[in-house]
């Protein structure tokens, strides 16, 4: 049998040969195929077969083909768009999945920082002990049940409440907020109307120390431009500032004297720095109360925070620039690393505390402290007008403390202000009563004001009596001063009608003088007459002498009767 004779022939296999070519060029050129890489297949071709039985063996000249050309069906140009199409439907869904996912972990980021508040500053790991302390998410089944039914947009189906019960739920929560976390977003979001935004407790701590003095400040200003502009409305003012804060009736009395010497700009400075010392007072007060601090006071015996509305020699004992910074230390201490003795206690803390971290100060108490802070600020009211320090201020309180810690905070605020309350009516008991003392031993009780009200009494009638008396006195001094008048009158009619007289005398006198000087002149004449009458006395007298001597004798001789 021969061998039969093949002629090389070059084929191309098409998957369907009824369907058109399709052009070199339009091959997309990652099915790019050479014509070397084409496999080709070598046939032999069967001749007809010659009666002897054998084979034509003649062979056809081989001619080059040309390379063949590659083309593209519509199932593959159909799988390829179907592919196109499905990685594009992957990809919007991806996109859709992962922004529902982001959208829904933004929204949880939200509620979160409603819940628990912003972040700290230092705050930036992957835990921290404010987070791991807290408490744990806890809902029963009638929780669950409520929550289920309030959901909107889904059907409710009947709840057997023997055999359908939701299982309840007690877990921590998952989500870790650090600082870094809060943008400008996130912050947009959360404060919304409210101004000022901050990404930090700290940063709202720090936004208040800056702040707070110049809103306390204008607050004061505009109390003094809507009072009347007369002494007694500013004075009304200050004692309403003032004498709700002060400890006892001797505080009362000093006020009352400093506030009714002052006048003209001197009493509008007064109302000013009156209301501003209301106010610290207000926000302070509490915050001591809360955390107590030094507790050995001053030698008055006296925490500085209740010195505010103390006077002393006419003027008020601490000034404003003093308060202040007692506010401005409370502040830095309520974000501060370690503990400020000073307000922490003091040496009752330094006796008491042990070990290297005793100072220190954790994430737990920070937020409690900023907390109280930020709920006491938002509490506060401006004397006289009774309207909100900042105006927003509760409703920032809680958004930067977050509803948990802002709930505590009311919580120990409310404490405060019994605490506060609690002293006053002590204050008042003492003021009446009196104070308890041990006295060698013996306790004894000091003089109240129920006291002094007795003492005050006897000496008020004490002194009607002494008026009863004076007035006594004083009607009986008037008789005898109206009777000294009329001795007056009278001595003056008579000094009168003498001077008148004398008037008259006097004009006499000059003819009274000239006949005086004639008698004169006679006494003299006679005088010079009558300067030797005295010898002629004696003469005659000597004479009368010897006549009755010889007289005296003769008789004698005669024997006669004696003369008488």
């Amino acid at each position: 049998m021969a061998k039969s004779k093949t002629k090389p022939t070059t084929k191309k296999v098409l998957d369907d040969e009824d369907e058109p070519q399709i052009a070199e060029d339009d091959v997309d050129a990652d099915v790019d195929v050479e014509a070397d890489e084409v496999e080709v297949e070598v046939e032999a071709d069967e001749e007809p077969a010659d009666d002897d039985g054998d084979l034509d063996t003649e062979t056809e000249p081989s001619t080059p083909l040309p390379p063949p050309k590659s083309r593209m069906t519509k199932t593959t140009m159909s799988l390829i768009f179907l592919n196109w199409m499905v990685a594009l439907a992957f990809i919007v869904f991806a996109f859709l999945v992962t922004t529902t996912r982001a959208r829904y972990s933004y929204w949880a980021t939200l509620n979160h920082i409603q819940v628990w508040g912003l972040p700290l500053a230092e705050e930036k790991g992957d835990t921290h002990i404010s987070i791991e302390t807290r408490p744990v998410l806890r809902l029963n089944h009638d929780q669950l049940i409520k929550i289920y039914k309030r959901r909107p947009g889904t059907k409710q189906y009947p709840i057997d409440k023997e055999k359908d019960k939701f299982v309840a739920i007690e877990e921590p929560v998952p989500l870790r907020l650090n600082a870094g976390d809060v943008d400008e977003r996130v912050m947009k979001d959360i404060f919304q109307s409210l101004t000022e935004h901050v990404p930090t407790l700290d940063a709202e701590i720090e936004r208040l120390k800056d702040q707070l003095p110049i809103v306390i400040e204008q607050a004061a200003t505009d109390v003094l431009k809507k009072t009347k502009d007369t002494d007694d409305a500013k004075r009304e003012v200050i004692h309403k500032a003032l004498l709700p804060i002060t400890r006892n009736i001797y505080q009362i009395r000093d006020l009352d004297k400093v506030a009714s010497r002052a006048k003209a700009k001197d009493l509008d400075d007064l109302v000013i720095e009156s209301v501003q010392r209301r106010i610290y007072y207000d926000i302070l007060a509490p915050i001591n109360v809360f955390r107590p601090g030094d507790l050995n006071v001053s030698a008055a015996g006296k925490h500085p925070v209740d010195r505010i509305a103390e006077v002393d020699k006419s003027n008020l004992v601490m000034k404003l620039d003093e308060i202040k910074a007692m506010l401005t230390k409370r502040l830095d201490s309520a974000i501060a690393a370690n503990y400020d003795l000073d307000l922490n206690l003091g040496e009752v803390y330094e006796k008491e505390k042990s070990g290297p971290d005793a100072m220190k100060r954790h994430g737990v108490e920070k937020r409690q402290i900023i907390a109280f802070i930020l709920f006491t600020v938002g509490h506060v009211q401006v004397p006289i007008t009774n309207e909100r320090l900042i105006a927003k201020g509760i409703e920032r309180a809680q958004v930067i403390s977050g509803i948990y810690e802002n709930t505590n905070a009311s919580i120990r605020f409310v404490e405060s202000l019994r605490t506060m309350q609690d002293r006053v009516e002590e204050a008042v008991v003492a003021d009446r009563q009196g104070y308890v003392i041990n006295n060698a031993g013996k306790l004894t009780r000091t003089d109240g004001f129920i006291d002094e009200y007795e003492d005050w009494i006897d000496r008020l009638v004490k002194i009607v009596e002494n008026i009863d008396t004076a007035k006594k006195r004083l009607d009986d001094v008037k008789t005898q001063r109206d009777h000294l008048q009329n001795v007056h009158a009278h001595r003056t009619k008579q000094l009168q009608e003498t001077l008148d007289k004398l008037l008259t005398a006097r004009k006499n006198t000059e003819r009274y003088a000239k006949d005086l000087r004639e008698l004169q002149e006679q006494l003299h004449a006679a005088l010079v007459e009558l300067s030797d009458a005295a010898d002629r006395n004696f003469r005659l007298h000597d004479l009368i002498q010897e006549i009755e001597l010889g007289l005296r004798v003769q008789s004698k001789k005669k024997g006669g009767a004696k003369r008488p």
